[in-house]
C-alpha cells in the first residue's frame, strides 16, 4: 500500500507523542521534526508507510540515544491483556465455532494498542460491544481450508497487548491441528509498541509457537530490511497470517494468496484502501 498525504500528519503526530513520552529537549525534538519533514518531502510514489516510518524511527532512536518511548506502555498492555486471558479463552471454548471465534477475536484484538486501548471497553456481559460484529471481509472459510492443508504457518505479530489474543488463536489452531508448525514473528528492537522477544516471553508465546525475530525494527514487514533467516521462513511457509495495519500496509501489494490479513480498520486511509469502514473487522486473503 502506498503512502497517502494523510499519512504525513499521522507520522508527525506519532513523533511528537514519542518525544513527550521520554521528555526529549526542544532542540532534539526540532531536529527530529526537521528530519521528518525532509523524509516526507521526498517520498516516492508507491512507498508503503512502514518504510517511511522506519527511516524516521531510526533517526529518532539515534537522537533519543536508544530510549524506548513505549517500553512501559507495552509492559502495561501485556499485563492488562493477560488479566483477561482466561476469560477470553473460556469465551472461545464455549462458542459455537471456537476456531472462528478465536480468529475473529484476534482480528478485533488489534484495537488493543497504545493508541486505541481506551476504546477497548467492556459491557456488563464482559465482551466489548464491537466483539459481536461479524467481519466486514470474511475469508475465514478459505483460511480454515488452508490451515487444514498447511504444514507450517508464519504468524506475523503486531502490537504488545494484542499478542495475548494472537496466542489464543494459535492455541486453538494447535488444538485442532496438533501437527501444525507455527512460527510467531516478532520485531528486532522496535521503537513503537510492536512486539519483540520480551513481549513474547511475557505472554509465554513459546508454549504454543516457535518465536523468531524478523531482524528489523520497521512497524510492518519490509522484506528488503528483514534478516535472511526470516526471509527463508517467509518464502517456505505454506500459510502466512499477518496481524495489524502495519503488516497490511507493507505486504498487501504482494498479492500473495498465502497471506491472510487479520485486523481492525483504524484509520480512513486503510478504510479507503481495503474498501471498508473504519471500525470494520477484517479476515482477508491476499490477492483478493
Amino acid at each position: 500500500m502506498k503512502t497517502y498525504t494523510e499519512c504525513h500528519k499521522c507520522l508527525s503526530d506519532m513523533i511528537l507523542k514519542m518525544a513527550k513520552e521520554i521528555s526529549l529537549d526542544s532542540k532534539t525534538v526540532k531536529d527530529i521534526q526537521n528530519y521528518t519533514k525532509e523524509i516526507l518531502g521526498r517520498i516516492k510514489n508507491g512507498t508503503p508507510p512502514p518504510y517511511i516510518a522506519k527511516l524516521i524511527f531510526d533517526h529518532f532512536n539515534d537522537a533519543a540515544k536508544g530510549k524506548n518511548p513505549f517500553q512501559k506502555i507495552k509492559q502495561d498492555n501485556n499485563r492488562k491483556a493477560l488479566e483477561l486471558y482466561r476469560y477470553f479463552r473460556s469465551t472461545v471454548w464455549n462458542s459455537y465455532n471456537p476456531l472462528f471465534t478465536a480468529c475473529r477475536m484476534s482480528s478485533w484484538g488489534n484495537l488493543f494498542d497504545s493508541i486505541n486501548q481506551d476504546k477497548f471497553k467492556f459491557t456488563d456481559e464482559g465482551l466489548p460491544p464491537f466483539a459481536e460484529r461479524l467481519p466486514a471481509i470474511n475469508d475465514f472459510i478459505e483460511l480454515r481450508r488452508d490451515i487444514e492443508n498447511a504444514s507450517s504457518v508464519l504468524y506475523l505479530g503486531d502490537n504488545a497487548g494484542e499478542i495475548v489474543f494472537d496466542k489464543i488463536f494459535i492455541e486453538f489452531m494447535k488444538h485442532y491441528y496438533p501437527e501444525l508448525k507455527i512460527y510467531f514473528i516478532v520485531k528486532e528492537n522496535p521503537l513503537n509498541d510492536d512486539v519483540d522477544k520480551r513481549d513474547a516471553e511475557a505472554v509465554k508465546m513459546d508454549e504454543v509457537a516457535r518465536v523468531i525475530s524478523n531482524g528489523d525494527s520497521a512497524p510492518g514487514t519490509i522484506l528488503e530490511f528483514c534478516s535472511e533467516e526470516f526471509k527463508k521462513y517467509f518464502n517456505k511457509a505454506d500459510l502466512i497470517i499477518s496481524k495489524g495495519q502495519g503488516n497490511y500496509e507493507s505486504l498487501s501489494d504482494l498479492k500473495d494468496k498465502r497471506i491472510y490479513y487479520l485486523l481492525t480498520v483504524k484509520c480512513p486511509v486503510i478504510a479507503r484502501d481495503i474498501g471498508e469502514q473504519v471500525g470494520s473487522i477484517i479476515i482477508k486473503q491476499g490477492g483478493n
